[in-house]
């Protein structure tokens, strides 16, 4: 009951692309990455962008766009998730 809203951050996808609002959904479960890959929180947006962020702030670390092209109208956008690997 004392829990209190430490950051939010918007992926800013619905205002690049407002045409394809209702064939986007939102499903993300944020990795945390170790330290040696950064010790972000990394997650992917509908539109397949990743997104890295400071788990303190919330601020924005860096962003990926792979430059996947968007598919025609009625094409649902999803990203289930991503996964991280080391050797």
């Amino acid at each position: 009951g004392q829990l209190k809203l430490a950051w939010e951050y918007r992926t800013g996808e619905l205002e690049r692309h407002p045409e394809l609002k209702q064939f986007a959904s939102f499903h993300a479960t944020p990795l945390r990455l170790p330290e040696a890959a950064g010790g972000s929180l990394a997650f992917c947006t509908p539109f397949n962008r990743i997104v890295a962020l400071d788990p303190a702030t919330g601020a924005e670390r860096w962003v990926f766009d792979p430059g996947v092209p968007v598919g025609p109208p009625g094409t649902r956008y999803n990203c289930r998730g991503i996964a991280y690997w080391a050797d």
